[in-house]
């Protein structure tokens, strides 16, 4: 399964997820998380990461839980935006 999701350039990220170690919607989550960080320079907060999931702030934050828990990203505690991606997993390429 190959997961395209377009940064805010429009500049595809073309990711290739290990079967089994993520969902369709964490690997959504975690694109957009380096997408929004790669070209704003910081990261998002977990408000406008539901808005680009269209869904509500809850469901973002256990999808961040989870992502936590598996190691792809770290969560600074007490801090705005605190999200730092751990794992390089994503290819840039442009189509």
């Amino acid at each position: 399964m190959r997961i395209w999701l377009y940064t805010y350039r429009m500049v595809p990220l073309i990711a290739y997820p290990k079967p089994g170690d993520l969902t369709v919607r964490q690997w959504e989550l975690f694109l957009h998380i380096k997408s929004f960080a790669h070209t704003f320079g910081y990261s998002p907060s977990q408000r406008q990461l539901a808005a680009l999931m269209r869904c509500n702030h809850r469901a973002v934050q256990e999808i961040l839980d989870c992502l936590e828990r598996k190691g792809y990203i770290e969560r600074i505690k007490g801090v705005g935006r605190g999200l730092q991606v751990l794992k390089d997993v994503v290819r840039d390429r442009a189509a």
